[in-house]
């Protein structure tokens, strides 16, 4: 059963990429970097698949990488390196995409439902996937077009930041997650924690950390947030922490942000930015999502 096909012509041995459903329900995924290539293709060992729920399926061709790699709710489930042709896909149209069946939409009729069908023209991080999958398909917070309004969800609507490529509204919970956390373990060494440190969007810290996660536990406890029906939050950077200060959203105490100003300290805010050791001294934590 197929769920995507991509190809540059009707027929079905021009296949540029491809998602399976096979005869035991074992999860395939396939593509080819140049026209004339033989089909590269990955499968699942078992079936990841339970019939009957909602589930998110990714496929990844990295082409500049050489790899394949299948992902279900958020989590690897293979990968393996390919012998794609080239580094890149061929420089023509694809002329079809199907969904639910064979390129030629004459066979492997998929039986079931699907929604939020997206093709990226970008590998996917293994982060981006999993935020994807914690982000759901809900819709986003409901009558609060005001600062500081409760939303129907449950969230307050935290006010508006600017991540370059237009201003998008961010919103936490109610109250602190914590009231007094490390930024990380004190069993970690001091030293450069995240390989690419940003002052205005939190998601792009906790994506570059340069060692697990459960050795962060502020940012951890946001990552594995669960709440609202909500599963997307994170802790925010100073630029996002300093609008909750600013609009009222967190007024009182001091809160940790997920960027590092030094080996030894991470951002914190209380009235103004500052620096706070990351393992021995435990401000709060709120966190954050954003549309």
């Amino acid at each position: 059963q197929s769920l995507i096909s991509i190809s540059n012509n009707a027929s079905n041995n021009s296949s540029r990429f491809g998602i399976i459903i096979g005869n035991t329900d074992e999860v395939d995924l396939g593509g080819r970097a140049t026209d004339g290539e033989g089909f590269k293709r990955l499968t699942t060992s078992s079936s990841p698949l339970v019939a009957g729920v909602w589930q998110h399926v990714v496929g990844v061709l990295d082409y500049a990488n050489d790899t394949a790699s299948i992902y279900v709710n958020g989590s690897l489930v293979n990968s393996a390196t390919m012998g794609f042709a080239q580094t890149f896909t061929a420089n023509t149209d694809s002329a079809y995409v199907t969904l639910g069946s064979e390129d030629d939409g004459t066979e492997d009729y998929y039986h079931g439902l699907m929604d939020d069908v997206r093709v990226y023209s970008r590998a996917l991080s293994p982060y981006e996937i999993g935020l994807l999958y914690k982000k759901g398909g809900g819709s986003n917070p409901l009558f609060c077009t005001t600062i500081g309004q409760v939303c129907d969800d449950g969230s307050v609507y935290a006010g508006n930041i600017n991540y370059g490529a237009g201003s998008k509204k961010i919103y936490a919970p109610t109250s602190d997650q914590s009231t007094g956390i490390r930024w990380k373990l004190a069993t970690l060494p001091d030293g450069d924690h995240i390989s690419v440190d940003s002052s205005n969007d939190g998601r792009v810290n906790a994506a570059n950390l340069n060692s697990v996660l459960s050795d962060f536990p502020a940012i951890e406890l946001c990552e594995n947030l669960n709440i609202n029906g909500k599963a997307d939050w994170y802790l925010p950077a100073p630029n996002e922490l300093a609008q909750l200060k600013i609009n009222g959203i967190v007024s009182l105490g001091t809160h940790w942000s997920s960027r590092e100003s030094s080996a030894a300290n991470a951002n914190a805010h209380s009235n103004n930015a500052f620096s706070v050791d990351k393992d021995s001294l435990t401000p709060n934590v709120r966190c954050i999502r954003r549309d």
